[in-house]
């Protein structure tokens, strides 16, 4: 049986995910998910966990940071930085392969509409156009509390890509922004 207990220690304590538990006791995610519904436990999106961590790294290379959605969640981008630079911030927990997957689409489901900063693929999904709304998208990948961050300028990401797919290794088409937090300051 699973408890409330056990239930906080693994997915708040030890920051597991639904999938990781439910493998562990052997059931169903979704069991996983109405159970934590069932006992009130909840905790901050990864988004929401790493906005603080990357505040802190562009505040500790002498960027006057500006978080935009402490008090209006609809913007489009989380940071102006040094009062200019407009940052977006994605991020990923990974998979076991090493990889870290982050979809630049949405679904067609979610009654986007076309607009200077948004098309609509063939597929049917919605892409925003990042060059259009920031100068930089900052990618964190997150294994086992480890944070890993490429820094690509948007205007870097072809429109039509639906997924950025990193690692840490020099074979990666995005290494060369692989901690690249330099490029930040070059922008100015």
């Amino acid at each position: 049986m699973i408890t409330k207990d056990t239930l906080l220690d693994l997915y708040i304590d030890k920051g597991m995910t639904d999938l990781e538990i439910a493998k562990f006791f052997n059931v169903d995610r979704t069991f996983i998910v109405h159970k934590r519904k069932e006992f009130g436990i909840v905790k901050e999106s990864l988004h929401e966990q790493v906005i603080p961590i990357v505040e802190q790294c562009l505040k500790k290379r002498g960027h006057i940071v500006k978080y935009l959605k402490e008090h209006n969640k609809t913007y489009n981008i989380d940071f102006l930085v040094d009062g200019e630079i407009r940052v977006k911030v994605m991020t990923s927990s990974g998979s076991e392969d090493g990889r870290y997957l982050f979809t630049l689409t949405s679904q067609e489901k979610h009654k986007n509409k076309e607009s200077i900063n948004r098309i609509q693929l063939k597929n049917g999904r919605f892409r925003t156009l990042y060059r259009n709304i920031c100068d930089f998208i900052i990618f964190v990948g997150v294994k086992n509390n480890d944070y890993f961050y490429w820094i690509v300028p948007s205007s870097d990401i072809n429109d039509k890509l639906q997924t950025v797919a990193t690692r840490t290794n020099l074979e990666n088409k995005y290494y060369k922004y692989f901690e690249s937090w330099d490029l930040i300051k070059k922008k100015l």
